[in-house]
């Protein structure tokens, strides 16, 4: 079962936040458990966790992208456009005609 966490208002959001970067890794790792609902792979480096829990809780407190933003971003990351992203020159060829 996970345990919900409550939202927090932008004065406690900034502790938080800040206090995140004091947290062991172990600890960090369950915080994300909590919040993601699963248990983060060890390959995942702190400042990446503290990174995604970071905007995990701003998203609780300011609201999370918009519809059409998330498109956009499970677009750019599939796995169908990784050749797009490796290759982003060529998508657009800004040179001169």
């Amino acid at each position: 079962m996970s345990r919900r966490i409550p939202a927090l208002d932008p004065e406690a959001l900034s502790a938080e936040i800040t206090s995140l970067s004091k947290v062991d890794i172990d600890k960090l790792r369950d915080r994300w458990k909590a919040i993601y609902g699963k248990t983060p792979s060890r390959e995942i480096g702190r400042s990446f966790l503290i990174r995604a829990i970071a905007y995990r809780l701003q998203e609780r407190v300011f609201g999370g992208l918009k519809p059409s933003a998330e498109q956009s971003t499970s677009f750019a990351f599939s796995v169908e456009n990784r050749k797009y992203l490796a290759y982003p020159r060529l998508l657009f060829d800004l040179r001169a005609p």
